[in-house]
């Protein structure tokens, strides 16, 4: 066939459904538009924003003796292991 008869074929029925073209159209490119606009705004932040610095790590054993130093010093602190979870 040739492409003008394909040309006006497609003319056709977008000038019958022009609505449901619309609709459709709308429904699709409408998030697309959205994901390609955060994907600008977060390369552009990545891009200018300086890197961030991890916060050192804290080793668990030192953190649960913190814990167990704090609920030491009050005697109405209770610790994790003094709960009831026997529903």
């Amino acid at each position: 066939m040739d492409p003008q008869v394909w040309l006006v074929g497609i003319i056709v029925i977008l000038e019958a459904y022009w609505p449901i073209v619309t609709v459709v159209a709308i429904l699709i490119l409408g998030p697309l538009l959205g994901f390609v606009i955060v994907a600008v705004v977060g390369a552009i932040r990545t891009a200018v924003a300086p890197p961030r610095e991890e916060p050192d790590s804290v080793d668990a054993a030192e953190l649960f003796s913190r814990f167990e130093e704090d609920s030491a010093r009050r005697d109405d602190a209770r610790l994790v292991h003094d709960r009831n979870d026997s529903i």
